[in-house]
């Protein structure tokens, strides 16, 4: 067996390398775990709050409310911590997350996000409240063999790392295509609850 090429490493400048890196994402619908009351409560407050960025030029096209729904909304923040857990199990090497942004985000014909990521957080996620039939896609443009795409449905989660980029073709339809987005960021170990002796010995190791 061949042993691969040794590349070595530049020094004292910032050199790009190409790395085959596998990426986690999750589909799956919660809408059991959400709930149809707080689903509907999410909805009204969107429409409810309307565009907050008045068509300033953003990567996102849409009528969108501020990022801080969650500290603004009970309703927003019960929704973030139904999904920080599944984040929470994401990667190879989970860490603890919490909440840095959340908005809601409505699309009307004829509008659409270019290709953008949100690093620098950990992982990025959105949750589908309407998704009239003939939506715009998901789509990440970034994939080794081509375009990724993602139709998703009412109560669908999708979760992915926050520096994979991703887009929305222009919407099509007549009827209102409704999600929540937001963003995670890692906790800091100084900022976790350490542990208690009793704790500590409880969980020792066995003889």
């Amino acid at each position: 067996m061949t042993e691969p090429a040794k590349i070595p490493l530049v020094r004292n400048e910032v050199t790009s390398y190409d790395f085959n890196i596998t990426r986690p994402i999750l589909v799956k619908n919660i809408l059991d775990r959400v709930g149809v009351e707080l689903h509907n409560s999410i909805k009204q407050i969107i429409i409810n709050t309307g565009d907050e960025w008045k068509k300033q030029a953003t990567v996102v096209q849409a009528n969108l409310t501020n990022l801080n729904m969650h500290e603004r909304h009970a309703e927003f923040k019960k929704l973030c911590d139904v999904i920080i857990p599944y984040a929470e199990k994401m990667g190879s090497t989970p860490i603890k997350c919490r909440t840095s942004d959340c908005w809601g985000v409505m699309y009307t014909r004829g509008q659409f996000s270019v290709a953008h990521a949100h690093w620098p957080n950990v992982w990025s996620w959105c949750y589908y409240i309407d998704t009239p039939k003939g939506s715009s896609p998901l789509v990440f443009p970034d994939g080794k063999e081509g375009n990724h795409y993602i139709f998703p449905d009412s109560g669908d989660l999708v979760l992915f790392p926050a520096w994979v980029r991703h887009e929305v073709p222009p919407y099509t339809c007549d009827e209102k295509r409704i999600l929540v987005a937001g963003n995670l960021e890692r906790i800091p170990y100084r900022e976790l609850p350490k542990p208690s002796v009793l704790a500590l010995l409880a969980g020792g190791c066995e003889n």
